[in-house]
């Protein structure tokens, strides 16, 4: 060095953080963004974990709409295709539904105590038909 002295370890570690002072701030606030991430994905769930969605089923050769979920779940639907937690036509599933002659969309979702309500499962279009021979509805 010039002058004679010596460098002290102290001027190295002042000469490193100068040279790396963006990359620093850059890594802080990379991270603070994260955490900001991190706890708004929490509060919007409010730590609470989601339901599993209903499963929506029409056995092969029948018209009975069956919905199953996890249990304790409660389960809202609609026939029509419409969001079932917005439509004011929603029905609470407690056994199989007869869906009669015509087309329907079924929209379900699951809601369990202290979850988040699940995510809305839809069916594709089900066409159910008058049977040809005995009366009855198939689907």
């Amino acid at each position: 060095p010039i002058g004679g002295g010596r460098i002290s370890r102290g001027t190295r570690s002042k000469g490193w953080w100068r040279k790396n002072r963006c990359m620093l701030a850059l890594v802080a606030v990379a991270g603070l963004l994260m955490g900001m991430q991190l706890w708004f994905l929490w509060r919007q769930s409010n730590g609470k974990r989601k339901a599993a969605p209903p499963v929506i089923e029409i056995p092969r050769g029948t018209n009975k709409l069956h919905l199953t979920a996890s249990p304790k779940a409660s389960i809202f639907f609609t026939k029509d295709g419409s969001d079932p937690t917005q439509s004011r036509y929603k029905v609470f599933y407690t056994g199989p539904v007869p869906l009669p002659v015509g087309e329907h969309t079924i929209t379900a979702y699951a809601v369990k105590p202290n979850m988040v309500d699940s995510a809305l499962v839809t069916s594709g279009r089900i066409v159910c038909k008058p049977e040809e021979t005995g009366g009855g509805v198939f689907c």
